[in-house]
């Protein structure tokens, strides 16, 4: 038997807006700017080249700011 991988936590549209709702509390401009923007970036660190969680991290935050 192979060894089986472990998945990484993918993060999802929900928690993008939570996050984007906890950041609202400290002041901002309300609403979003383009979904598909954002969908992008949480879309980046999963579509296959991106193995470890650090790399995942990375691309996740590079598409985000």
């Amino acid at each position: 038997m192979g060894i089986r991988a472990r998945r990484h936590y993918r993060i999802t549209w929900r928690d993008a807006i939570r996050g984007h709702d906890a950041a609202m509390r400290d002041g901002g401009l309300q609403g979003i700017l383009s979904a598909d923007a954002i969908a992008s970036a949480l879309a980046r660190p999963y579509h296959g080249y991106h193995r470890s969680i650090h790399q995942k991290a990375v691309a996740l935050v590079h598409g985000v700011v």
